[in-house]
């Protein structure tokens, strides 16, 4: 498709005008998720009245190229081995309760969840497929057959209404605008079936793939592959997963996998049991597997990342969807942001607002939390106040500068007092009986709750009479008992280190030494961890609630670049991938699989720590800490972010062309940083130009604007009032307002007519 000359040609007048209407087109630009939300949105508008256009005068395209509706990247036919990182009762269909400023409408038989959806079906089908729990890890077919399922349904509800609904299997190449103010989709090929002309335009294109950077290792061996003598293999984007053949790495080949998240965990297992291995039971109560060969996989699998780290096991979810059972800021929330913003006097961007005040009260929030488990409510409450107190004399203190904000050293101070009662208990557990003469009952509230942490053992009911001396030899001996999560005996190894938590691997860099037994280690005991859930154990306690239960606070501080160029790039940068690696990662099974996999030998770990890598004589070269390794295949097992500037989409090529859309960018008037998002008006998700205009009439939702927004990359999580469904809403809510300045518009033009 050939852009017009003139760049800025079909850019939104400045007064906003696009021309009269006398029939309305809505068109999305992808049929997933995204789509699928805003669909359930339209349905409801309509029947509240605050979408008002006449069902009969409205018209609803989607276009896909999969021909798939509804599940985007979850494809009905993909290989079992790919696993979604949430539970069946973690999916949600629809708006709901939690969403308490939207419209919500409650069909008759209204199904909010991937666990209610799943039920229904196991009662229509007896499918045991369907018979899942709440808490079932589900494969991602089964998550794309629900959303194909709703999809459909909401078309049903639409045409009831009597909106006209077609879905087109068809790739959009470009939008056109046309002069009066409509878009022409284009598709590659161009029939009569796919042509329209469409008054608003929702982008929910989902991922897209980019290209290697001129000049990088992904271009050397992209340029190697394609070479006829070359036998090396390396593939830019992992998936579809089923493609990458036996004959393009073949069985005894050693793989580089470059990623340690998600998309490397399906890689992993697609090589492995995806080639007709298979998982058994190593024995024991630990749930520990083994991998039984087919003698089909690669000799070897090299995970390779700048942490070394895979993500963590998702705990065993014991808060199921219980909103009291989350958690809720005592430090880290929106008065306390309040409280700094109005120190910085503006509510404008801070270079400094990442690193020096959401991070550190992030960890401040993790460390009581972590303290809360381990040693109980009740033990630490003081502290707990003392560090709210601590932090608001602080800041109090700084209300004429800004600059002599230190929220690390509230951290540093809190950190001491913690690590001083850790202390004070490890002495009574460990000193002479005398010592219980000094007991509180804080200190024997700590020791139980450590008690049961550590072994499991419920110990306040039996030790509560005891006087302080047979206390404290009824827990010393309690706390011998063999801890089958892991946990250390002694209570000073237990104390709360935050570097350690976000980089465990830290200092295994140049100097490798036993780096795949430490990792091996590492993977291990978070696994263990993960096993004894998200309230029981400390470390899963503290990243399930400062970090998962507290995303809309951390939202908030980040979004729209509110740390300024710098702050926002080291977001991107660092701590985007920090709280993905901690928070946001899969179910034990899989990562049990993948320890199995290790313990066989076929996953490596020697190199997994921001190795050297280097293309040489038709191989990649790994080294690290004096080892070498080759790999013949490599697979860059990250999902690409979005990039304007780099994707290989056609249709954003062709609307940079022509201006209609343009980078997102943050700048302070020194420097200057964009992600590679797309730029959008922040309240209505409309799409900005090239000239700085928002297009009255073209939306964009999802990963592409995963740069001014926080976190957009996923499935609506329920009853937390998820912000996708939000977005969905504000999208829709801006096809109401242009549908009534085209009406407003029609009827001056007609005036006009008249006269």
């Amino acid at each position: 498709m050939v852009p017009p000359n003139d760049p800025t040609a079909f850019l939104p007048n400045r007064d906003g005008s696009q021309g009269a209407q006398k029939s309305y087109v809505i068109c999305f630009v992808g049929g997933g998720p995204n789509t699928l939300y805003c669909l359930e949105r339209i349905i409801t508008r309509i029947r509240s009245g605050t979408l008002p256009i006449p069902p009969p005068k409205l018209s609803v395209m989607v276009y896909d190229a999969s021909g798939s509706f509804g599940p985007g990247v979850h494809s009905i036919d993909q290989t079992p081995t790919n696993h979604l990182n949430r539970t069946a009762e973690q999916v949600s269909l629809c708006a709901d309760a939690s969403h308490r400023s939207l419209d919500i409408e409650v069909y008759e038989r209204n199904i909010e969840t991937l666990y209610q959806w799943a039920s229904e079906k196991f009662e229509a089908t007896k499918n045991p497929r369907y018979h899942i729990a709440p808490q079932h890890w589900v494969d991602r077919a089964l998550v794309g057959e629900a959303l194909s399922d709703t999809f459909a349904r909401y078309v049903a509800e639409l045409r009831n209404l009597g909106i006209t609904v077609t879905m087109i299997p068809s790739k959009v190449v470009n939008l056109v605008p046309t002069s009066e103010g409509k878009y022409r989709i284009a598709c590659a090929p161009t029939t009569s079936e796919n042509e329209a002309a469409a008054d608003f335009v929702f982008l929910c294109t989902g991922h897209t793939h980019n290209t290697p950077s001129s000049g990088s290792l992904a271009s050397a061996m992209m340029d190697l592959t394609k070479a006829s003598s070359s036998s090396f293999r390396y593939i830019h984007s992992v998936y579809p997963i089923e493609r990458i053949t036996a004959e393009m790495v073949p069985p005894s080949s050693r793989v580089a996998c470059l990623g340690m998240g998600l998309a490397a965990i399906d890689c992993i297992n697609w090589l492995t049991s995806g080639r007709g291995g298979y998982f058994v039971s190593a024995g024991g109560s630990s749930g520990k597997l083994k991998y039984l060969a087919s003698g089909l996989e690669p000799l070897k699998i090299y995970p390779i990342s700048e942490s070394g780290l895979f993500v963590r096991a998702r705990a065993y979810n014991e808060k199921e969807n219980a909103r009291e059972r989350r958690h809720v800021g005592v430090i880290f929330n929106d008065q306390t942001f309040d409280a700094l913003r109005n120190i910085r006097g503006r509510s404008a961007m801070d270079r400094h607002v990442i690193e020096n005040e959401v991070v550190p009260l992030l960890a401040l929030e993790m460390m009581m939390l972590y303290y809360r488990t381990l040693l109980s409510p009740a033990a630490v409450q003081q502290f707990q106040e003392d560090a709210q107190s601590r932090l608001k004399i602080h800041v109090d203190s700084c209300d004429q500068g800004h600059d002599k904000l230190n929220i690390w050293a509230v951290y540093g101070e809190s950190r001491n007092v913690y690590a001083d009662y850790i202390k004070h208990i490890d002495a009574l557990l460990t000193a002479p009986e005398e010592q219980g003469l000094r007991l509180s009952p804080s200190d024997r509230s700590a020791i139980c709750r450590f008690i049961k942490v550590r072994s499991g053992s419920e110990v306040d009911d039996r030790l509560a009479a005891l006087s302080n001396v047979e206390f404290l030899r009824a827990a010393r001996r309690l706390n011998q008992i063999e801890s089958r999560w892991g946990h250390p005996e002694s209570i000073l190894q237990h104390a709360f280190v935050w570097n350690e938590i976000i980089d465990p691997l830290e200092g295994f860099g140049a100097e490798a030494g036993d780096l795949h037994a430490t990792a091996a280690a590492w993977l291990e005991r978070d696994i263990l961890y993960a096993s004894q859930g998200n309230m029981s154990n400390p470390i899963k306690a503290a990243v399930d609630g400062a970090i998962r239960d507290l995303r809309p606070c951390f939202r908030k501080q980040v979004e729209w670049g509110a740390g300024g160029p710098a702050g926002t790039r080291e977001l991107f940068s660092k701590w985007y991938r920090v709280t993905n690696r901690l928070a946001v990662g899969t179910s034990l099974e899989l990562m049990r699989k993948i320890l199995a996999l290790n313990d066989a030998g076929i996953v490596d770990l020697s190199f997994c720590r921001n190795p050297t890598k280097e293309l040489r004589s038709g191989a990649l070269h790994l080294e690290l800490g004096g080892r070498s390794a080759f790999a013949n295949a490599a697979l860059n097992a990250i999902v690409h972010r979005f990039n304007l500037s780099q994707t290989d989409s056609e249709l954003y090529r062709n609307l940079v062309l022509q201006g209609i859309v343009r980078e997102w960018k943050i700048s302070d008037g020194v420097e200057s940083y964009s992600p590679g998002s797309l730029d959008i008006e922040g309240d209505s998700r409309l799409v900005v130009a090239l000239n700085g205009v928002a297009h009255p009439n073209m939306v964009a939702l999802g990963s592409m604007v995963d740069g001014p927004f926080y976190y957009r990359l996923a499935l609506s999580r329920p009853y937390v009032a998820d912000t996708i469904i939000f977005d969905a809403d504000q999208a829709v809510s801006s096809v109401a307002a242009h549908w009534k300045s085209v009406q407003a518009d029609t009827f001056v033009r007609s005036g006009e007519d008249c006269l």
